[in-house]
This record gives structure tokens, C-alpha cells and sequence, in this order.
């Protein structure tokens, strides 16, 4: 049971005063004719009723006494039975202010409130249009000379996930941008999903940040997405398993890679040949 009246200590604040007997610091100051910037003194007598005598003493309050004719008739104390219902109608009678601000210091404190950084503004998503077509896709496959390869291919070497993490969106034929999304942490390795040789890479093709390429055979290529730290040079066969690259940042800043498979020119979900997780 808290007391009825606090004498102010060394090191105390309306703040730490209000939290010790579960009060807000506001009511504390309303109830003790407080105003900002809210200091109180060593030895103050503060209420911790709402219901204050009017002629409550303060050490430092350091007013002219009001005349006479302006004094107010001293209000008498409220049974102790009855605070709760009390305090419940002083709340209901007191204007309650929308709060606008979110970091406010405590009043004693006597700092300023330290601004807030506006938050940083992220990329917009690439729009489908800007995305390249896959008649462009195709054309930049042709750029390196078509000969055999050193390295197997899908028939020989199969097919493995060319990075560790969850689908972030899955293969849909009418997106601008088919494939999947591998979501994962930037930086972590990219390799190659099976054998064949790099014919493309390069930042050339709009809305798939810098792409790597790799013909596996005269049926199918390979599209990796939003690379970064390119560690294949066009024309180098590689090997399925080969660590080609890093994953980078995609739309709105999400490290992700976005992966596609193409038969004969047209892209189909990479999910029906890599091995299940």
C-alpha cells in the first residue's frame, strides 16, 4: 500500500518516483501542481493521492500567496475505500491528448528528444515490362561458338539445386520472369545446376540484375539471376557443382537467386528435374 505523501531524496525524479508506487509520472506532477520543465527538489513533499489538499505545502514552490478572496475551499479527503472510483472519474474528467510523438525523454531528463532517421527507401520492384523477352535470352545463349564441351550434361551428369534456401516465389508460365526465386544470404555460392559451358554473362538483359548463362547441350540452358562476383569466364566449360558466382541482391533488395531451365528455347519449372530437398 503506497503512502499518501513522498519526501523528495538525493537522485529521485518525477519518473522514478511514479514507476516505485505504479503511478504515471504525469498524474503525479498534475496532482502536485508541477509544470515543465517538471524539476523537483531534495525534501519536497509530493502527494501521491489525486486528491491533494489545495493548501498542500511545497518547498519549492516559492509562490505569492493567493488573496484571500481567490483562495479556494480546502476539498476534504475522500475515504480510503473509494480511491480506485475516484481516480477512475478524474481520468474520465481530464482531456487525454493524442499522442504524436513516439520517443518522448522522460521530463527531467532536461534533453532533447534525439531525431529519428527517416527510413531508408528501398528499390521499387522491377516492372514485368523492363523485363527482357525470351527471344532476347535465347539470342544472348548464341553469342559464344557452338562446339562440344569437355563436361557431360544433364543426360550425363543429372541435375543439382544451384544454391541453399527456400522457394521464395515458384514457376508461373505467365510471368514475364519465369523460373523460381531461391531466397538465401547474399554472397552465398551459386554453382552450376549441371555440365556445359558458360555462353553468357553479363548485366545486358533488363530485370535480371548480372546473368550467367550455361548451354548444356543442344536441348538445354541454364539462367541464373541477380549474381554478383562472377567467377566464370564466357566459353569455360563447367562442371555441374562448380561455384560460378555469389548471390546478390534482387527486387527490393532481397537476397535472392532467380534460376531458370530452358528446353529447346522455352522455359519450364526447374522444380520437375532437380533432385528433391
Amino acid at each position: 500500500m503506497r503512502p499518501d505523501v513522498y519526501t523528495v531524496e538525493r537522485g529521485d525524479t518525477l519518473s522514478r518516483i511514479a514507476a516505485t508506487y505504479g503511478l504515471n509520472w504525469r498524474d503525479l506532477a498534475r496532482w502536485n501542481q508541477i509544470g515543465p520543465p517538471y524539476r523537483i527538489e531534495v525534501g519536497q513533499r509530493l502527494s501521491l493521492d489525486p486528491y491533494p489538499p489545495l493548501d498542500y505545502p511545497s518547498s519549492t514552490a516559492r509562490r505569492a500567496p493567493a488573496p484571500p478572496a481567490a483562495r479556494q475551499p480546502r476539498v476534504a479527503r475522500a475515504p480510503q475505500d473509494s480511491r480506485a472510483a475516484q481516480e477512475a472519474a478524474i481520468r474520465a474528467s481530464t482531456p487525454q491528448l493524442t499522442r504524436t510523438i513516439e520517443h518522448v525523454d522522460t521530463p527531467d531528463t532536461g534533453r532533447p528528444t534525439t531525431p529519428q532517421p527517416a527510413p531508408r527507401r528501398e528499390p521499387e520492384p522491377v516492372p514485368e515490362e523492363d523485363v527482357a523477352t525470351d527471344a532476347q535470352i535465347n539470342q544472348a545463349s548464341e553469342q559464344a561458338p557452338v562446339r562440344p564441351t569437355s563436361t557431360g550434361g544433364p543426360s550425363e551428369d543429372g541435375w543439382q539445386w544451384p544454391a541453399s534456401g527456400s522457394i521464395l516465389r515458384s514457376y508461373a508460365a505467365q510471368r514475364a520472369r519465369q523460373g523460381i526465386d531461391i531466397g538465401g544470404r547474399e554472397g552465398s555460392p551459386v554453382y552450376a545446376a549441371s555440365s556445359g559451358r558458360v555462353v553468357y554473362h553479363g548485366t545486358g538483359l533488363k530485370g535480371y540484375g548480372k546473368l550467367i548463362i550455361i548451354k548444356h547441350d543442344e536441348e538445354y540452358l541454364s539462367a541464373y539471376g541477380f549474381t554478383r562476383n562472377t567467377r566464370v569466364t564466357q566459353g569455360e566449360d563447367v562442371a555441374v557443382g562448380t561455384r560460378i558466382a555469389d548471390m546478390g541482391l534482387g527486387p527490393q533488395n532481397t537476397p535472392m537467386l532467380h534460376f531458370e531451365i530452358r528446353r529447346d528455347g522455352s522455359p519450364i519449372d526447374p522444380v520437375t528435374l532437380l533432385p528433391e530437398q
